[in-house]
C-alpha cells in the first residue's frame, strides 16, 4: 500500500507555515491568537467545516 506522501508533506509543511506565521505575529498571549488560528484553521484550510 503506497502512501501520498508528497500530498502529505504539502499539507503538513503548509499547516507548519501557518503556525509559525501565527507564533510570530502575535504578542499577548493565546487570547490574541484565536483570531488568526481562526481565520487560519477555518477560512483559508476548512479544516474543521
Amino acid at each position: 500500500m503506497k502512501f501520498p506522501v508528497k500530498q502529505n508533506f504539502c499539507k503538513l509543511f503548509s499547516l507548519f507555515l501557518s503556525m509559525l506565521k501565527v507564533g510570530l505575529f502575535t504578542f499577548g498571549g493565546g487570547y490574541a491568537m484565536i483570531a488568526l488560528l481562526e481565520n487560519e484553521l477555518f477560512k483559508t484550510f476548512s479544516y474543521f467545516s
